[in-house]
């Protein structure tokens, strides 16, 4: 089974339990970090550590500006994964994501897991996945 730490900076993450058991399910086990707003995953962000990091980009303007956390943290690993996130779906950011290097988006405003599933699980194996 694969291990991915992860840094979740996302009030939505409601399917918690239930996202980390379908991971598992398809063999991945992720080893969440749960930040409670993009400030604090500046702060507690290790480059040799952290495999992926899921950020809400709805919070744009409340903490840290989602693309300055993007820049801040691509500087310091320039390979680092990353999923954009909102609460409701918004296929105009995708072109943006894509400049800011963010390889992945999904929108919790879904009826079933499958898209957030497929969508953390290729961007873990390294490919790109933008949920519309």
């Amino acid at each position: 089974m694969e291990e991915v730490n992860v840094i979740v900076a996302s009030k939505m993450f409601k399917f918690f339990p239930l996202l980390l058991y379908k991971m598992k399910e398809r063999k991945i086990n992720l080893n969440i970090t749960d930040c409670s707003n993009t400030d604090e995953v500046a702060s507690i962000f290790d480059p040799l550590e952290t495999d992926l990091v899921i950020v809400d980009i709805t919070w744009a303007d409340i903490y840290m500006s989602a693309s300055v956390l993007i820049k801040k943290l691509k500087d310091k690993k320039p390979a680092l994964k990353m999923i954009g996130v909102t609460k409701n779906c918004n296929k105009n950011i995708i072109p943006r994501l894509k400049i800011l290097g963010i390889q992945g988006y999904f929108s919790w405003d879904t009826e079933s897991l499958t898209p957030i599933l497929e969508c953390i699980e290729k961007v873990v194996a390294g490919e790109k996945h933008y949920c519309q």
